[in-house]
């Protein structure tokens, strides 16, 4: 054969070849359905777990909402320091319309955050666990916190039908009562939101820039009990007193003066009290004198009050003869006249006396700072601050009635079981309507809290009985303070003396204008003023830095507002131990 003309044999056995592919093919085809199929099902168990996760978690947050109800309903349900409360053990939860939804259970626990009330005030977490009938679960967490009632610029407990809003009052910040809110025909604006567990009673005359609501759910005074736990505050500071008993509501035998003074390099000023001591609480407390011997109760007797003498010095009413520069008209008749509270070193010509004819100060039994010692006083200050006073917890204690004043620099609550009387003003060292927040004072009292009708606040009439003069460096009284009384909140003999010697701001009036840069939180509306001009004319206006930073372990209202909002892994939770981890 000629090998340029030989030709290739085709082949035409490929059949075998084309069913292989054929079931190749066939065989990835089904592998895809398949796969399509199982994705489809984990598709659909995905929806379904995600549903089921879903109605969980909307579950639990309505258990977390329901918890809080529940505590602001019944506060006593809260426990204070320790511990958990169940609020739901595996209940049945229903839906919006009312059904059960089947197999869902839930079970809502409440405690303490933190080991309870603490110098901010008192915080708590509830906890909400969802559960199916298949295991799976959702544990949701909200922290709560109770705002404190120096948040308000106005509470009262109960409204005494005869005392109303008028006079075309002011009123700045929070305003709340358990009782009817009443409204006089003079008029009255309220700048913040209002609110009553009562109704509105002559509402049209009211001019109201925000929120207002009546009928809500009652919010409790504090309880005495309270105290004791301020006291254990105040003890590691050496800021717990007993005064002696002795003199009116509005005397005692015990006041607390303030102090602000740079005593270091750095031009801040520093924090003190002084605490002072006498058997005679007219003295103490700036009252007129009673029963000398020898003598009427008059205010020509008093030894608070006396004049300046060309040369600086301070001469005060003489308690037994009308003598060359002590002649009592004389004395309390002149431009330079003034009246001081018992133990002042003004009354000893500037000069601090640790021990004078009616009284002492008590030495601080703490030790005494460097930078104190070689001052006259400085073995009588108490610091209220933890670099000269370690122990110091922003609380200050008095077993009994106590009379306060003086210029606050520091934070702290001061809380007395008996009255706490105004004998002058209390101011901060740093001015509240700056916005720095430096200094707070919260007074809170078993009892009253009284603006005392001493020599200080309230104008005297002069021996001779002519005429009203006042005796002290300003006619109104300034008031920096969160004010709590589980009485009342009063001005002392409000509807008597002068209706005319100390103006407020142009307006004739009996002792001027009493300015309250704070709150006031009280048992029952106590008065300061009658429509006559007697007592003072209110100029009240709130604190805002109640709401961020309040006077430390200043009572809170018991009512919890939403903190933070926590989604917690469900794996192994044990509420019990988270509890405890807590505190």
């Amino acid at each position: 054969m000629d090998l340029l003309t030989a030709r290739p044999r085709v082949r035409h056995d490929r059949e075998g070849i084309a069913l292989l592919v054929v079931l190749l093919l066939t065989m990835v085809v089904a592998a895809i359905a398949a796969g399509a199929a199982l994705i489809g099902a984990n598709s659909f168990l995905i929806n379904e777990y995600d549903q089921k996760i879903s109605l969980l978690e909307t579950v639990a947050d309505a258990g977390l909402e329901l918890g809080r109800a529940r505590l602001n309903a019944n506060p006593g349900l809260f426990p204070v320091d320790s511990g958990f409360a169940v609020l739901e053990a595996d209940a049945a939860v229903q839906d919006a319309e009312g059904a059960v939804i089947p197999g869902v259970t839930r079970s809502v626990y409440a405690g303490p955050l933190g080991g309870g009330p603490g110098e901010y005030g008192s915080f708590g977490t509830v906890i909400a666990i969802a559960e199916d009938a298949d295991g799976v679960r959702t544990v949701r967490r909200q922290d709560l916190v109770q705002s404190s009632f120096a948040a308000y610029a106005y509470f009262t407990d109960y409204e005494a039908d005869n005392i109303a809003f008028g006079n075309n009052d002011q009123l700045q910040g929070p305003v709340h009562s358990n009782s009817n809110i009443k409204i006089r025909d003079t008029g009255a604006t309220f700048h913040g939101p209002v609110s009553t567990a009562g109704i509105f009673e002559g509402a049209q005359y009211a001019t109201f820039l925000d929120d207002t609501v009546s009928a809500v759910t009652p919010i409790l005074m504090p309880s005495f009990g309270q105290f004791s736990r301020l006291k254990d505050r105040a003890t590691p500071g050496n800021m717990v007193f007993t005064p002696a008993a002795g003199g009116t509501a509005s005397q005692s035998t015990m006041r607390i003066e303030f102090i602000a003074r740079n005593v270091d390099a750095d031009p801040a000023l520093e924090g003190f009290i002084r605490v002072y001591e006498s058997s005679r609480p007219e003295w103490v407390s700036g009252h007129i004198w009673s029963g000398y011997p020898n003598y009427s109760t008059s205010f020509a007797n008093t030894r608070n009050c006396g004049h300046y003498e060309d040369d600086g010095r301070f001469n005060f009413v003489s308690p037994t003869v009308d003598s060359a520069n002590h002649h009592r008209h004389q004395v309390l008749d002149v431009p330079g006249a003034r009246c001081f509270l018992g133990g002042s070193p003004e009354i000893w010509n500037g000069t601090f006396k640790a021990t004078d004819p009616w009284g002492e100060w008590r030495s601080y039994p703490g030790s005494v700072h460097p930078n104190l010692v070689g001052q006259p006083d400085g073995a009588y200050l108490f610091p209220l601050d933890r670099d000269m006073n370690p122990g110091f917890r922003g609380v200050i204690f008095v077993d009994g009635k106590v009379v306060v004043s003086g210029t606050v620099r520091s934070r702290l609550t001061l809380a007395a079981t008996g009255s706490i009387i105004i004998g002058d003003d209390i101011t901060y060292a740093t001015d509240p309507g700056a916005g720095t927040c430096e200094d707070i004072l919260g007074l809170f009292s078993g009892a009253q809290i009284i603006i005392a009708d001493n020599t200080l606040n309230a104008p005297r009439l002069i021996p001779d009985g002519k005429a009203y003069r006042s005796y002290d460096d300003t006619r109104d009284e300034h008031i920096h303070a969160s004010l709590l009384a589980l009485d009342q909140i009063a001005a002392e003999n409000w509807s008597s003396g002068s209706t005319s010697a100390e103006p407020c701001e142009g307006t004739a009036w009996g002792r001027g204008c009493l300015y309250i840069t704070g709150g006031l939180i009280q048992q029952t509306r106590g008065p300061v003023l009658s429509t006559y001009g007697h007592g003072y004319q209110k100029r009240y206006t709130h604190d805002t830095c109640a709401y961020t930073a309040p006077p430390p372990y200043f009572p809170t209202t018991g009512h919890f507002s939403k903190s933070r909002y926590y989604e917690v892994d469900p794996t192994g939770f044990d509420v019990a131990a988270f509890f405890r981890a807590l505190n």
